[in-house]
């Protein structure tokens, strides 16, 4: 049996990468193959929920202690031998694993971008990240042996250009199940008839609250499209950091009741 060791999971439910690294257990669980995953903080939920696919879950520390991080990584890759550690990052500092599993001469150790840019709403923390991170890009890559990215932009974001060029690097697209939101004229019925918005010009935005998802800019644009359409509804699905703000936001614009917060 190959074993996997995946970082990095947060509680299965906090965004992409995690519904991407769910998405992987599933496709891998019908192989020969062990896949455990890393944590900055076990969820119980999730531990629970990887226990049914035979999967370990190991905390180790966060990035504001990096070299417990690294030692800790350390330990695990000398108690199990693993042939693949996949690291699945945003930026270069999120890349400390990967040296402890070429010090411990993992075969295949594959770093994976995610992001093309810092999400960080204090412009003078989100410049010094991008810095830190262009700095990153001279020598993460050096302790990889393979690279994915979801996009040219995001490859191009966490390593040099040589090696985006180069045949050990691959774009793997971020894919959906279609079917799961197919068109459904009953449950749309259901749902207009639960918010009461039968004769309503009803639009949608899923998300997170956060600053790359820039919800601020979506209740602008919404106040224009009020303006317009009296019949106009907002849904917003999420949680997250600046969701009182959003509100705040809708109160100063008067689109408290042209607004429907439906949480996670």
């Amino acid at each position: 049996m190959s074993k996997i060791l995946v970082g990095y999971i947060i509680n299965g439910r906090a965004g992409g990468i995690d519904r991407y690294l769910l998405n992987f257990l599933n496709v891998m669980h019908d192989s020969d193959v062990q896949v455990d995953f890393l944590t900055t903080k076990v969820d119980k939920s999730l531990k629970l929920e990887l226990q049914d696919y035979g999967s370990r879950l190991y905390e180790i520390p966060s990035l504001r202690h990096p070299l417990k991080q690294y030692q800790k990584m350390c330990k695990i890759f000398n108690y199990t031998t693993y042939d693949i550690a996949y690291f699945n990052i945003s930026t270069t500092l999120n890349g400390i694993g990967v040296f402890s599993a070429k010090h411990f001469a993992v075969p295949k150790r594959i770093l994976h971008s995610h992001s093309s840019g810092v999400d960080c709403s204090n412009a003078l923390k989100r410049n010094l990240l991008c810095l830190l991170n262009k700095i990153g890009r001279i020598f993460l890559y050096k302790a990889g042996t393979d690279y994915f990215a979801c996009s040219i932009q995001a490859g191009k974001w966490l390593f040099p250009n040589k090696i985006v060029d180069s045949a050990h690097f691959s774009i793997i697209p971020n894919v959906i199940d279609t079917k799961k939101f197919a068109f459904n004229s009953e449950m749309r019925r259901d749902y207009r008839k639960k918010l009461n918005l039968n004769h309503h010009f009803v639009l949608g935005h899923v998300g997170n609250f956060c600053y790359q998802k820039n919800q601020s800019y979506l209740i602008s644009v919404f106040c224009e499209v009020a303006k317009k359409n009296s019949n106009a509804m907002l849904l917003l699905v999420g949680d997250g950091p600046d969701m009182e703000k959003i509100k705040r936001q809708c109160t100063r614009m008067n689109l408290t009741e042209k607004v429907i917060f439906l949480g996670r």
